[in-house]
């Protein structure tokens, strides 16, 4: 969060987080996750702070929903809780804070784009992910597998427009 309020200002930064639908993990080492718990509890503040200040009075417990992250947290009510990608070991640790801290999170296994025989996820977290590509305009948002350390993944996008981009920290396999 200090990179995006240095670049923009806190009140910019904070707009970018509270427009965020989804995240890509590409693998589990600590500079491509470390950031993502305090992204999490930063934008939930946020997101109850602009709930509570458009329900003045209310009592904040009341109407609250329970994310969809089979994780412990909570969101305001209508509000969806941020869409994970990333690999299956992160789901773990994000459940293992999310025993002391109030994580709200949907995850959708990389693995699930590329293995047929992975089991399929909940539907909410299909139901998630297919929101956040309508959302975007994306007809395409799927990892792929990448030479790197265990479970890691690339990500190749594409418009509904037709233009594409692939990131990839690792080489593809083939």
């Amino acid at each position: 969060m200090g990179q995006l309020e240095r670049r923009f200002g806190r009140a910019e930064a904070e707009r970018c987080i509270l427009q965020l639908h989804a995240v890509w993990v590409s693998h589990m080492h600590a500079d491509h996750h470390g950031g993502l718990y305090p992204l999490l509890l930063r934008r939930q503040a946020l997101l109850q702070q602009q709930h509570d200040s458009a329900q003045p009075g209310s009592d904040t417990a009341d109407g609250r929903e329970q994310a969809t992250a089979s994780a412990g947290g909570s969101a305001p009510a209508g509000v969806k809780p941020l869409l994970i990608l990333g690999p299956f070991p992160l789901f773990r640790v994000l459940c293992q804070y999310s025993k002391i801290l109030p994580l709200s999170f949907t995850f959708l296994p990389n693995h699930y784009f590329f293995s047929p025989s992975a089991r399929p996820p909940p539907s909410e977290a299909l139901a998630a992910y297919e929101a956040v590509k309508a959302a975007a305009g994306l007809s395409v948002l799927e990892p792929f597998p990448v030479q790197h350390v265990s479970n890691s993944s690339g990500l190749q996008v594409q418009s509904q427009s037709g233009w594409k981009a692939v990131f990839s920290g690792g080489s593809c396999t083939t």
